[in-house]
């Protein structure tokens, strides 16, 4: 079985503009282009899936493209507290994290980012801690990552971990639509490819799919995943098994 460790997802998404998290690498600026000549050359020494994979990080990031200048006119203060929350998550302190971000929600609720960090803290509650009832948290962080798309549809993280509550709570259509929306908004954005293809592998038993997903968050990282890897690997071997009994 594979499992997604929302733990190690969640605490790399630190780097938050408030407005909405536009946390990951951002791969815009692909505007010095090679001569025409070389440019083709270049090309036909690539293989399809790396065609593919400069198609997609050509494509802009539509929150970061609209909302890059957002976080400059938010107070030094309100960043500090911003800042000091997320510090408090890292160190694992959820509790204090989650009482900060609370004020912050009530005297700033338009800021997505905030909702963002307090859904992924009820989702770290509901899928981590063993205390913590799971069913309370997850329906919390579903309330949570609802207003942050409310306060800003473009919030791509939002709508990845949107697609994570709703795979726990077995609404896999509901999932595999936010993770669609995660993609829509940053079609280079890899944890989405790989959350999508573990949700089409493990609970929708779409395994070309499923192969397809992984293999473009393997092809978008710096550094391929070892585990990912097997997991590809895996589901070859099932789909050829598949295709020799008569399956799809």
């Amino acid at each position: 079985m594979k499992f997604i460790s929302s733990t190690n997802l969640i605490l790399t998404c630190m780097a938050f503009v408030l407005a909405g998290c536009a946390n990951l690498p951002f791969l815009e600026n692909i505007q010095q282009q090679p001569e025409v000549s070389e440019n083709a050359k270049a090309e036909k020494s690539l293989t399809p899936l790396q065609l593919k994979v400069l198609e997609l990080k050509a494509k802009p990031n539509l929150y970061t493209q609209q909302y890059s200048q957002s976080n400059e006119a938010l107070s030094p203060l309100l960043k500090k507290q911003f800042n000091q929350a997320v510090a408090y998550k890292i160190e694992g302190k959820l509790d204090q994290a989650e009482t900060l971000l609370k004020h912050l929600s009530q005297t700033q609720p338009q800021l997505s980012g905030v909702w963002l960090q307090l859904g992924s803290i009820a989702l770290l509650k509901g899928t981590m801690l063993k205390n913590s009832p799971k069913n309370i948290s997850l329906d919390k962080s579903e309330t949570y990552l609802n207003n942050a798309v409310a306060a800003n549809n473009l919030n791509f993280n939002a709508h990845n971990l949107l697609g994570q509550v709703y795979r726990h709570k077995g609404k896999f259509t509901q999932a595999l639509r936010h993770y669609d929306k995660a993609i829509a908004i940053w079609p280079a954005f890899p944890e989405a490819y790989m959350n999508r293809g573990v949700l089409y592998d493990l609970y929708l038993g779409e395994k070309s799919h499923a192969l397809d997903d992984y293999t473009l968050y393997q092809a978008l990282l710096d550094k391929p995943s070892r585990q990912v890897k097997g997991w590809i690997a895996d589901l070859k071997r099932q789909i050829k098994a598949q295709q020799k009994n008569g399956g799809v």
